[in-house]
């Protein structure tokens, strides 16, 4: 198939250290190559992979902050030109507004269009109707995300995130600390991974980028004593990897609704359990008792930190290998794509 992947420009393809979505485009995509598909992404390059795919965009590296709407607008449109000045078996679309918009319009002259909402649009739950005008097909990533928007959306499948394996080392052997991995702001319940922490007397590393600066300077920072409770930072590439395959649990406490918990995968594979609440999607990911502990409360989730070492780390990878690696997101989108093409 020749599929044409619209991706954001907030970072680049692969991220070097944050950025989900464009990580999940990267895997696919390199999956859809692999398996002999023809693949163009509409997106930023990391020079290091830009030879893989055909690559086009106006931008050369992520707009700054100041102007992100302005810049995705002009990409949106950009892609919309492109896409219909070539033939594509499908155009798969990852921005949300404006390309739910541009999406619609690809459907109204007959190209071939899906959409993964990688999160939630804004206004979707209060003003669904904004969105229910275009009803093209979209994707959801988890029931939990399907019940929520299936009003405002027209929701044909439900796809999970996949990872390469390849990219995860797996070890059994833990070091004595518990993690938590994630951007850090209030409604990600950072304070409840250090409170979880120092009530079960455990080390806890914090990492992740600081999206609320207040937040992190009032309520996380006077705990850090660089002994206990440690900030390692945004990280990535291999030593994100290699404190992820050495912790003894990730700390997953969000008390918001998510779309997806791309970081409960990260850690399984590399043989990693999860302690969260038990609430889509994590339910969805995570099998209580075998890949970690689906919990009702904070004084649960401090008991499941003395029951973590019963988990055994190959159930954890081998969940990870079974539901939710590239190749199985791979094959689950190009059964769609065959569906929505007729």
């Amino acid at each position: 198939m020749k599929i044409l992947h619209v991706a954001p420009i907030s970072y680049m393809i692969p991220p070097h250290s944050y950025g989900g979505t464009e990580r999940i485009i990267y895997w696919l995509a390199k999956q859809q190559v692999e398996d002999g598909h023809v693949v163009i992404i509409m997106g930023i390059a990391n020079p290091s992979v830009a030879s893989m795919f055909k690559m086009r965009t106006l931008f050369h590296k992520p707009p700054r902050s100041t102007i992100p709407r302005l810049a995705e607008g002009i990409h949106a449109l950009y892609s919309l030109f492109t896409a219909l000045q070539d033939e594509y078996d499908i155009v798969h679309n990852h921005l949300m507004t404006p390309g739910l918009q541009i999406s619609a319009l690809l459907n109204k002259v007959h190209v071939p269009t899906i959409s993964t909402l990688h999160y939630d649009p804004p206004l979707a739950t209060r003003e669904g109707r904004i969105y229910s005008l275009f009803k093209h097909p979209c994707v959801a990533l988890s029931k939990g995300q399907a019940e929520l928007l299936g009003k405002a959306f027209n929701i044909v499948a439900i796809i999970p995130h996949g990872i390469e394996l390849s990219e995860y080392p797996f070890d059994d052997v833990k070091d004595d600390y518990l993690l938590y991995l994630g951007a850090i702001y209030p409604a990600r319940g950072v304070h409840i991974a250090v409170h979880i922490a120092k009530r079960a007397r455990q080390r806890l590393l914090i990492a992740g980028p600081i999206r609320d600066p207040e937040y992190f300077a009032k309520v996380i920072k006077p705990q850090v004593d660089g002994r206990i409770i440690k900030y390692l930072g945004n990280i990535g590439g291999i030593f994100k990897k290699n404190v992820l395959k050495k912790a003894k649990a990730l700390i997953f406490p969000s008390l918001r609704y998510e779309a997806f918990g791309l970081a409960l995968l990260e850690a399984m594979a590399c043989g990693t359990p999860i302690i969260t609440f038990n609430r889509h999607p994590m339910s969805e990911i995570v099998e209580n008792g075998k890949t970690g502990y689906l919990v009702k409360s904070v004084e649960e989730m401090i008991e499941a930190t003395k029951l973590i070492d019963k988990v055994d780390p190959k159930n954890c990878r081998k969940h990870v290998e079974t539901n939710f690696s590239a190749k199985v997101m791979e094959m689950r989108y190009l059964a769609l794509y065959k569906k929505i093409c007729g």
